[in-house]
């Protein structure tokens, strides 16, 4: 009878014949650990695409080239002209001066005169003029080829214009910015996996009820 005692007390303390067994995956406590495992996919991140010939991802974005504009020595930048560094003295312009529409107002000998046709011939063609001494007016502007620029006379010539490109490479043909913005490829697990980057796996954990031999 004590045998018989000392045999239930064992099997109470030792779960005998209700010990606790997992088909898949290690016990934990009452529960199958089980682990699943696999190699990451490899993808390019959202908004890349991949270049096979560079295995790399590429985000290309192009944007308009910048215009340059490029003065010759001696000039400085004014915008889309070019101004010549050296200034130049207003010099003396005399002006003929005549109210009459069908006349011509010109200079002879330091003289300003007045053309007026007095003759026509049938074809309307003039045949005979006359010419009279007018008055003129003297005033002070730039010599030929200058113009006026920060109040003063300078010569003036346009740009010559070129593009560049701060970042990328530049398209001649559209006059295009082309930025390549490349990244390597990223590992990528299922949604309900985890990424271990020291081991370079996807892992997944999930638990079964164990049952009793």
């Amino acid at each position: 009878m004590k045998k018989i005692i000392i045999l239930l007390l064992i099997c109470l303390l030792t779960s005998c014949g209700n010990k606790l067994s997992c088909e898949n995956g290690t016990l934990e406590g009452k529960k199958c650990k089980i682990v699943l495992d696999e190699t990451p996919q490899m993808v390019c991140p959202n908004g890349y695409n991949l270049n096979e010939e560079t295995n790399k991802c590429e985000n290309i974005l192009v944007i308009d080239a910048r215009p340059e504009y490029i003065c010759p020595d001696g000039f400085t930048d004014g915008g889309d002209r070019c101004i010549s560094i050296e200034s130049y003295d207003k010099v003396e312009k005399k002006e003929c001066l005549t109210d009459k529409e069908e006349a011509e107002a010109f200079e002879k000998d330091n003289v300003c005169y007045e053309k007026v046709c007095i003759t026509k011939a049938e074809d309307g063609s003039c045949t005979e003029y006359s010419e009279t001494p007018i008055d003129y007016k003297v005033s002070m502007v730039c010599p030929d080829e200058t113009g006026i620029a920060f109040g003063e006379c300078h010569k003036i010539v346009w740009q010559n214009k070129d593009y560049n490109c701060k970042l990328g490479t530049y398209d001649k043909k559209n006059k295009k910015c082309v930025i390549v913005d490349e990244k390597d490829l990223e590992p990528k697990c299922k949604d309900d996996y985890t990424y271990y980057k020291e081991d370079n796996i996807c892992e997944k954990i999930y638990y079964e009820n164990a049952y009793k031999k």
